[in-house]
């Protein structure tokens, strides 16, 4: 998906200057360059991307860490390596799982759209631009006409649902990783990444060595200091304050129902 999206900024770009109406550029030559130099930048973040989460795959401890190199599984395995992501206080699952089924549906719907718009610049011309720079055949005719009407119309808007679906998805997903590399600024690398999805590949890469903390851990150390900042480390009573004991494993840990499911999840895709 982000691939497209290059695509589209990449030729938005060239036909908004007017360099396919003024200076001469074929269409769908404007259409093969979007996307020779939108697939250059996608590869080399892909690798970066793909490097950072086969590091924090293997310090985990994560089993089929190649899978960070493979389209669509990569989201697969970027879910494992968040493990179980929590948002508002409800834990989701198999976030990359669903992560991955949307980037199924997203490239099957722009590669639809961008082998119908070749096909309609083929066999009907030069299109008109509405105001968001979306190419359309007004004067099309026939099965062209509905083809035209299918990508202006039916496959925007589905595929606009699913993108909002895979952009929550990625962005548990993503907050989950941040939350055990960066606990004290997951939030603003969550937010950045959702609107600049490609920066997750740099902020991925960049912190891909880093030691995992517990995140709830951490916030419980975070709110002691706090409160001991506030009474000078002495209770209501004038007694030394205890530190708080972290929560204990649980003892029956390896019988977990939830667990034993997961794992099994994950020998599957393996």
């Amino acid at each position: 998906m982000e691939l497209y999206s290059l695509y589209y900024a990449i030729f938005s770009a060239i036909t908004f200057t007017g360099a396919v109406t003024n200076k001469g550029v074929e269409m769908p030559n404007a259409m093969y360059g979007a996307l020779a130099v939108g697939g250059v930048i996608w590869a080399v973040l892909f690798v970066l991307q793909g490097i950072a989460l086969y590091a924090m795959g293997k310090k985990q401890g994560v089993k089929g860490s190649w899978r960070a190199f493979v389209p669509f599984a990569n989201l697969y395995f970027m879910g494992k390596v968040a493990g179980v992501c929590t948002v508002f206080g409800q834990k989701v699952k198999r976030a990359g799982l669903y992560a991955l089924i949307a980037q199924i549906a997203l490239v099957a719907l722009c590669t639809t759209e961008i082998v119908g718009q070749a096909y309609l610049w083929t066999t009907e011309g030069m299109p008109a631009f509405d105001q968001f720079n979306r190419p359309y055949w007004g004067d099309a005719q026939g099965a062209a006409a509905s083809l035209n009407t299918y990508l202006y119309s039916y496959n925007e808007f589905i595929r606009s649902i699913i993108q909002m679906v895979y952009e929550i998805m990625i962005f548990i997903v993503l907050m989950g990783i941040y939350k055990k590399y960066v606990p004290n600024t997951h939030f603003v690398f969550s937010i950045l990444s959702l609107f600049i999805p490609l920066s997750r590949c740099i902020i991925l890469f960049v912190i891909r060595n880093r030691d995992t903390v517990d995140y709830d851990e951490f916030m419980r150390q975070k709110r002691e200091e706090f409160i001991r900042s506030r009474t000078g480390g002495y209770t209501a009573y004038g007694t030394p304050m205890q530190a708080t004991p972290s929560k204990p494993e649980e003892p029956f840990a390896e019988f977990d129902e939830e667990k034993k499911n997961e794992s099994d999840s994950d020998e599957f895709f393996s």
